[in-house]
Formats: structure tokens, sequence, C-alpha cells
């Protein structure tokens, strides 16, 4: 459990009446709680750009259903993060999980679903005019299609398919390299909800945003992207020296 996890749950339990009804939290709770929400803002931005490079080093390898969980998760790192600097902690108690902003006055709340279901949910409250939900994947929120790609492998295939294609990753093949530039550097937003692309360009556009929004939010970290994913990336042939230009919150050393 992260930190912010870890006391968002310690303080709601301090306050906690009843199974679902809690004290509103004080001042020095809200402000030791964003503390540690921005705080894991960083690890959980360090955590969607290692899932991102391991998609990408399973699309060179082949490993397809690999690389569309390890891309859904560098997706779904990005929003919860983002919903960290919306000041929004998410952490179970028992087996149910619970929301808690780290604002004076407010208290936690049960939500129903995971944690997964929760972040995707309240992210599409909070950033619903953001340019990450813009548009929709064939008819979908891109949200719910990049989860039911992920779900898609994780319950509903079996056997996998690997080394053959999905039509996510037939445009890519071979031309890994190519397209993780294109998608870096596509600031017009043509491929990130284009459904032959979607599947590693739009977790691409999540991480940029956060890049952006963590940089709005005056936070001046740096997040040190190490020579073991440098290296991933380099084995691809994808290493693109302009990323860091494109990802302003990242150092790849």
């Amino acid at each position: 459990m992260i930190h912010s996890d870890l006391l968002a749950l310690r303080i709601s339990q301090a306050g906690q009446v009843t199974g679902s009804v809690f004290q509103p939290i004080s001042h020095i709770e809200a402000s030791q709680l964003e503390a540690a929400l921005i705080s894991d803002v960083i690890s959980l931005a360090q955590i969607a750009m290692a899932s991102l490079v391991e998609g990408i080093a399973g699309i060179s390898d082949y490993r397809f259903s690999w690389a569309k969980v390890k891309l859904y998760y560098s997706g779904f790192y990005s929003v919860r993060a983002m919903l960290m600097l919306h000041k929004i902690a998410i952490f179970y108690i028992g087996r149910s999980p619970f929301t808690l902003e780290a604002k004076p006055g407010e208290s936690a709340k049960k939500r129903a679903g995971n944690s997964h279901t929760v972040a995707f949910e309240l992210f599409r409250q909070n950033y619903k005019n953001d340019l990450v939900l813009s548009q929709q994947i064939s008819g979908l929120c891109p949200l719910k299609w990049i989860e039911d790609k992920r779900s898609e492998i994780s319950y509903r295939t079996a056997p996998y398919v690997d080394p053959e294609s999905p039509s996510e990753f037939s445009s890519i093949i071979g031309k890994e390299r190519l397209h993780v530039q294109e998608y870096c550097c596509d600031d017009l937003h043509l491929y990130a909800f284009d459904p032959d692309h979607s599947m590693l360009a739009y977790p691409i556009l999540l991480v940029k945003r956060l890049s952006e929004l963590v940089r709005n939010y005056n936070i001046n970290e740096i997040v040190d992207i190490n020579v073991h994913y440098r290296d991933i990336l380099v084995k691809s042939n994808c290493f693109v020296p302009a990323m860091r230009v494109k990802f302003p919150l990242y150092n790849f050393k």
C-alpha cells in the first residue's frame, strides 16, 4: 500500500463512527494527506512510465498479451496520479474501496466496485473537459476501451494467441520506433483515439498529460528513469532522444 493510501486509511479509521460513517477530517489531517498524495504522484509517475516502457518492449518482442496488460497499467497509474493532484486518495477498508479528499471537513466515502473502476469513474468526473477524454475510441470512453482490452486478455482469452499480432498492434509491428516517436510528438492527438493505434498511443497521451499537469501544479521534482528502462527502449530500438522534451517530468539517465 502506498503512503497516501495508508495515511488515508489511518485517518479514516481514527474517525470511524460506524462501518461507512466517518468524522470530517481536520486542517492538519488534510494537510498531511495532501503532502502524502503529492509525494505519491511522483512515485506513480515513475511506475506509469516504467509500465509504458515494458509495454513497448512487449510489442517489440511479440509478447502482445503482456504488452496490453502493461500498457493498461501505465494508463491506470497515470489516472491515479492525476487524481492525487486533485487531492483524492483511494484506499480499502477490508474488501471495500473508499475515497477521501484531502480537504478540511471532508470524510471518507464508501465506493462500489474496485479501485480501478472507482479511479476511472472519479477521473471522468474530475477531468471531464480534459483533452484525454475529448474523444471516444470505437464509440467508447477511452478509459473503458483500454479497460476492455485488458479484461479481454486477463479474463476472456485462453490460450494466448502470441506471437500472432492482434489488430491493436498490426500497424505498429516492425515500425515500433517510428510509431513511438510519432505518438510522443503527436500534439494534434491524431493517433490516441484511433483504435488502430490507441493501445499504445493513448497510454502515451496519458503519461504526457500527467507530465504537463504536474508542472502546472508547480511540482518541480524530476522523475529519474534509471538505465534499466533506458536500455529496454534501446534494445527495442525505440529510444527517442526527444522524449525528455515531450515528457518534461522525466529524466532518462
